[in-house]
Parts: structure tokens; sequence; C-alpha cells
């Protein structure tokens, strides 16, 4: 009997594992390619379905998150030791996984408590996760981008291009974010995604310097 159960664990395991694959890269298309149609499927989801009956049609948000933003990211974040002991598994330790969600989600976060104080919305659980499902979808993207410069540029010419690159292609879809839920103009939208970009980079900024100086 207990076999019996750990068999059908196991086949609901490897369904979702099946799902998510199948549903991973229409996902992606749908982020990049119709973002404003994915602000409305997240309105929609939330508003007028159940909790198990949420995101049918592509994949959840947090698992979109986690496939496309923590995981490439934890596994760059891997030293040569880990790789060589652990191979990709590795990435599934608590440790690691945990350091990598918590780097992968700085731009979720910074983004979204930027547009609950802008909205002068009050800051509640029951209020975020409808933005917070959103900022999944549209940062993991980035996130992947952002990964990817990091692990495979070898110059710091070409890595500062990209960068540059992966920078606009956050403020691209964080200004589309911003009109939508500000019902402001695309100036404003612009300058609205723009200013937790600058704060950001300001912040790094500052931790450079004081490596610098403390080195």
């Amino acid at each position: 009997m207990a076999q019996f159960k750990i068999l059908q664990a196991l086949e609901e395991v490897i369904f979702e594992i099946m799902v998510w694959l199948m549903l991973l890269p229409k996902t992606l298309l749908q982020v990049i390619f119709k973002p404003q149609e994915i602000i409305t499927y997240v309105g929609n989801e939330c508003v007028a379905k159940k909790p198990e009956a949420q995101f049918d049609e592509f994949l959840s948000p947090i698992v979109f998150w986690i496939i496309v933003a923590v995981l490439p990211l934890t596994y760059a974040l891997l030293s040569e030791a880990d790789i060589q002991k652990d191979g990709f598994l590795a990435v599934f330790l608590e440790n690691r996984i945990l350091f990598g969600a918590g780097i992968a989600s700085l731009l979720l976060i910074t983004y979204l408590t930027w547009i609950e104080l802008v909205n002068n919305r009050p800051i509640r659980k029951s209020a975020l996760k409808r933005m917070f499902y959103i900022q999944c979808y549209f940062t993991s993207p980035a996130v992947l981008i952002i990964t990817l410069i990091v692990r495979f540029t070898t110059t710091l010419l070409v890595f500062q291009e990209y960068l540059l690159a992966a920078v606009l292609f956050v403020l691209f879809y964080e200004s589309i974010v911003m009109k939508h839920e500000l019902e402001v103009t695309w100036s404003k939208a612009v300058w609205k995604a723009t200013q937790p970009m600058l704060i950001i980079v300001a912040f790094i900024a500052l931790i450079v310097f004081i490596g610098q100086t403390t080195a």
C-alpha cells in the first residue's frame, strides 16, 4: 500500500513537471510579446477564479520565476568545485537555492514596493498578490538575461554593452506596467520605471565604492 501511494505521488510530480515544460515556452513568449495581455490575465485569474483553478493556461508566476530566474542564477553562482561535485543538482540544495532566490528577488521586490508606494496603496499582503504575480512574470526574463551576461561575457566592454541592453529591457516592460497601473502618459511611465533603476544603480555603486575603500 505504501509503495502504491509513492507511485501515485510520483505520477503527479512527473505530470506537473511535464506540464511545466510544455507551458514554459508559451508563457515566456506571451510575457515578451504580449505584456499587456499578461497583466490582464493576472488580474482576471486573481479576481475571477479560486486559487486551485488559477493559472491553467500559462505557467503560474511563481513557478515561472523559479524556472526562468532563480534556477539559472543559482547555477551561475555555483563554484567550479560545486559543479564538479554535484553537477546541476547542486542548485537544488537548500542553502544555494535560497541564496539564488534572494538575489533574484531584488529586482522584483524593488519594483513591487515602488509601484505600491507611487500608487499610494497601503503595503498589505492581500493587496500585493496581483502585482507580485505581475512582477514575477516581467522580472524573470530580465534576471535571466543578466545571469547570461554575467556568466558568458568575457570583456568589460561587452559586459557593459549587454548590461545596458538588459537595463533597457527592464525599463521597457516596467514602463508598460507603470502606464497600466498608474494610468499616466508614456513619458511619465518611463520616468516612474526609471527611478527604481537609478536607486538600484546607486546602491550597487555604493557597495562597489565601499568594497574598494576597504580592500
